[in-house]
C-alpha cells in the first residue's frame, strides 16, 4: 500500500489519501491500515492505541492505555508503562504547566521562559488564540503573535499589526 503518501486513481483525479476515499467513495481498504496516515499495525489494539496517541481519537471503553503521573506519556500496557518509570530519575523536576519532566532546574528554567509557562499560581496568563503559549503580559503576548502569527493575526485585525 501506500504508507500515508497521496496517490491519485481513476476513481478521482485529485491527489488523495485512503481517509478520502473511504470517505467520499466508499473505497474498502485494509483494516490495518491507518485512514489518516497509512501506518499498517499488526493487531486491533495496536491500531487503536495509534488513531489515541497519533490522532487523538479516544479509544472504546474497552482499551485502557495507562498514562504516566510524571510527563505525558501514554503507555500500550501497564507493563510498559512500568518499565518506561524506570527511566524517570528521582532527582527529576517537573513543569507544573504541562507535567513534563527535567532532569536539572537550569532545563526546567529554559523550557518555561520558551513556553511562556506562568507557574506562580494567581498571577495572570496571558493565552495566544493561534497556539498553547502562556505569556506574563499582554504586551508580551502582543509581541509573540506580531512575530510568531502575524498572518493569522492579519485576517482578524485588518493590518493594525505592522
Amino acid at each position: 500500500m501506500h504508507r500515508g503518501r497521496r496517490v491519485t486513481t481513476r476513481i478521482c483525479p485529485v491527489l488523495l489519501v485512503s481517509k478520502h476515499m473511504t470517505d467520499v467513495h466508499n473505497e474498502v481498504f485494509d483494516v490495518r491500515l491507518c485512514k489518516y496516515c497509512g501506518r499498517r499495525c499488526s493487531k486491533h489494539n495496536l491500531m487503536m492505541y495509534h488513531l489515541y496517541t497519533k490522532h487523538g481519537l479516544k479509544p472504546p471503553a474497552s482499551y485502557n492505555f495507562p498514562k504516566c503521573n510524571l510527563c505525558p506519556y501514554i503507555a500500550l500496557s501497564t507493563q510498559k508503562l512500568a518499565q518506561h518509570k524506570k527511566h524517570h530519575d528521582s532527582k527529576e523536576m517537573q513543569c507544573q504547566e504541562c507535567k513534563l519532566a527535567f532532569t536539572s532546574q537550569q532545563t526546567l528554567t529554559a523550557h518555561i521562559q520558551i513556553m511562556g509557562h506562568c507557574t506562580k499560581p494567581g498571577k495572570p496568563s496571558y493565552d495566544c488564540q493561534y497556539c498553547t503559549k502562556k505569556l506574563h503580559s499582554a504586551i508580551n503576548l502582543f509581541s509573540h503573535i506580531k512575530n510568531s502569527h502575524l498572518k493569522e493575526a492579519e485576517k482578524g485585525w485588518h493590518g493594525q499589526f505592522r
